[in-house]
């Protein structure tokens, strides 16, 4: 039987959601009660997270999707109220990097990075902010890094981006607080994702240094 927790009877929408931090942040918030819509590329993974989520006792919906799509997010958007009827919670989490020296930086690399880690955080906080400020209620979360505080080398597009979603989360924050949503960002430090256990393989992170 299902916990009911702090998040029950609340809908979720994690983007990135089948794997590395956006899968963990929903499984947790399954464990506190929520029905989630897992988003992502690969429809694989998002199927095996969902599987964990419904052993949890929480509904789950997995929907392959390109979050730099406007179309996309649309159509993610009008799956999920017809699913569940409501949005409460959207956790952006779908994120790229690029670990290069800046002067070998592509611009498809920086495109890309930037596309999903700024573009579609906006996309789908755009899309799914109107239906919250039409409703008066809604929890909308950036991912985040430390790194948009502290730098690092070999990382601009990755810095960019996340430094970018600093100034759009203040910018929403302050603009649609009075409809009742609120807009945060998280800026975590390092987790152990595939990314990350990648990155130490190649030489490329030493969490150690």
């Amino acid at each position: 039987m299902a916990r009911e927790g702090r998040l029950a009877n609340r809908i979720a929408i994690v983007t990135g959601g089948g794997r590395g931090l956006g899968k963990a942040i929903a499984l947790a918030y399954a464990e506190e009660g929520a029905d989630l819509v897992l988003v992502g590329r690969g429809q694989e993974e998002l199927n095996r997270a969902a599987e964990e989520i419904q052993a949890l006792g929480r509904k789950a919906l997995a929907i392959s999707a390109d979050v730099t799509q406007i179309d996309h997010v649309k159509s993610m958007v009008q799956a999920t109220l017809s699913e569940f009827g409501k949005i409460d919670i959207l956790m952006n989490a779908a994120g790229q990097r690029a670990v290069f020296p800046t002067t070998e930086l592509t611009f498809e690399d920086w495109q890309r990075v930037l596309n999903v880690n700024l573009t579609g955080s906006f996309v789908c906080s755009q899309v799914v902010g109107k239906e919250m400020i039409e409703r008066g209620y809604g929890k909308i979360i950036m991912m985040g890094s430390m790194q948009a505080h502290s730098g690092a080398p070999e990382r601009a597009a990755y810095i960019a981006s996340k430094t970018g979603l600093v100034g759009l989360t203040r910018a929403l924050g302050v603009e649609w607080a009075k409809y009742g949503v609120n807009v945060n960002i998280l800026s975590p430090g390092y987790f152990r994702t595939d990314i990350i256990e990648h990155q130490i393989k190649i030489g490329q992170l030493n969490l150690e240094a």
